[in-house]
């Protein structure tokens, strides 16, 4: 099994509205971690935030495939997230 690269991270997000124009964004220090688990810290904050505004209905972009794949179809038990 290939090692994870630790580093510390900020992790940044916004929210912007059906015409793209910019509603809040937030950043905040994730600390030591890897760059999966940092990507799916900002996420979380990022729907913590949609949630406190009574945003029922959202688009995600998140430009890492290996994101989009753990939050679609999750990861198998051999993967070290997966359990």
């Amino acid at each position: 099994m290939a090692s994870r690269a630790i580093m510390e991270v900020l992790g940044w997000g916004l929210i912007r509205n059906s015409n793209g124009e910019w509603v809040r964004g937030f950043v905040l220090n994730i600390g030591s971690t890897d760059s999966l688990l940092a990507k799916l810290q900002g996420i979380c904050e990022g729907l913590l935030l949609a949630r406190s505004l009574q945003i029922s209905s959202l688009v995600l972009e998140v430009d890492a495939l290996v994101v989009v794949q753990f939050l679609t179809v999750g990861f198998g038990s051999s993967h070290p997230y997966g359990h």
